[in-house]
């Protein structure tokens, strides 16, 4: 009996993922549904997936950061994202990393024609032994064994995002939790650049936040940041207020 493509669905809205699940089911695949990012990477180190279908608004672990980290771990995974953007360049940037993306919302048939089209596509690219497009390639020495650490630095920060680390200067590099990872990258994307209270909490909260319940929520993760990365959290020179707004950051220090 041939086994079931199985695909790794991520989602943090139940009632979408729990709907999204049954379509699949129904034409025959096997899905895993996850509600998060670090789930979503967790069940990537339990078993093999043929294709991840990911939203791109997540708790914590998401967006662009979710797809290096599963990118760089997993290049031969096709990535379907689930997006809201009604922009299409938006909707470009949001694939970067994916192969195909669905605009919310989608009928239950552009659904099942775009995971099949993603499918049949990257099986015909391997059977083949054709280059599967958008994503960084393993060597063949490389193929089955630990991936190559890839960072990304700016100034005296640099970041690695498929171990959720990151380092300042010559300190050693600490490990950051997804929510931790999440605020930091969204800087890190934006050096110098002073990113509004409302725009970090999208990435840790599911729902809308007033101003100030914005503002307490990011100042516990920017709080605990600063504790992990800056030389003196007191007085930090990296991670900056900018008082009423939000915060920067400032690859080189004061």
């Amino acid at each position: 009996m041939v086994e079931a493509t199985r695909i790794l669905l991520v989602d943090d809205d139940p009632d979408l993922r729990e709907l999204c699940s049954q379509i699949l089911m129904n034409a025959g695949y096997a899905v895993d549904p996850v509600g998060d990012g670090e789930a979503a990477l967790s069940q990537l180190e339990a078993r093999s997936y043929e294709l991840g279908l990911f939203d791109w608004h997540l708790p914590g672990l998401a967006g662009r950061s979710l797809l290096e980290a599963v990118g760089w771990r997993w290049p031969e995974l096709p990535i379907v994202i689930m997006t809201g953007y009604s922009d299409e360049d938006k909707a470009v940037v949001a694939v970067e990393y994916a192969q195909a993306y669905l605009r919310k919302p989608f009928e239950k048939q552009q659904l099942l024609d775009t995971v099949g089209r993603v499918i049949h596509r990257m099986s015909a690219m391997r059977s083949g032994d054709f280059p599967s497009p958008g994503r960084p390639q393993a060597s063949d020495a490389d193929r089955g064994s630990e991936p190559t650490v890839q960072t990304r630095q700016a100034g005296a920060v640099e970041i690695n995002p498929l171990r959720c680390e990151a380092r300042i200067g010559d300190s050693p590099a600490v490990a950051l939790t997804a929510t931790e990872y999440a605020v930091l990258n969204h800087l890190f994307v934006h050096p110098g650049e002073v990113v509004p209270h409302k725009a970090l909490a999208r990435l840790l909260s599911n729902r809308p936040l007033s101003a100030k319940e914005a503002a307490a929520l990011c100042k516990h993760h920017i709080r605990a940041l600063r504790a992990k990365l800056e030389p003196d959290p007191a007085r930090p020179i990296y991670i900056k207020t900018v008082w009423g707004q939000g915060y920067r950051l400032l690859p080189d220090g004061n």
